[in-house]
């Protein structure tokens, strides 16, 4: 993949990252127990971490696909 592609945060600060889909779904592999996605039925608002250390211990990208 092509690294220019993706933007840098700090991953010590971001909590949540926002969303606003209908669906969306983590491609990337991170520890189910250190995220939940936030909203309702209708919509996905964000992404918040829960445990930032754990969450990207596995992987410093993450990768989302909404519709």
């Amino acid at each position: 993949f092509s690294k220019d592609r993706f933007k840098k945060i700090d991953i010590t600060k971001v909590k949540s990252i926002p969303i606003l889909s209908k669906k969306a779904t983590l491609v990337s592999s991170h520890p189910s127990d250190s995220y939940k996605f936030a909203g309702n039925d209708d919509k996905v608002d964000s992404l918040v971490i829960n445990n930032p250390k754990k969450f990207w211990s596995v992987s410093k990208y993450l990768v989302i696909m909404v519709n």
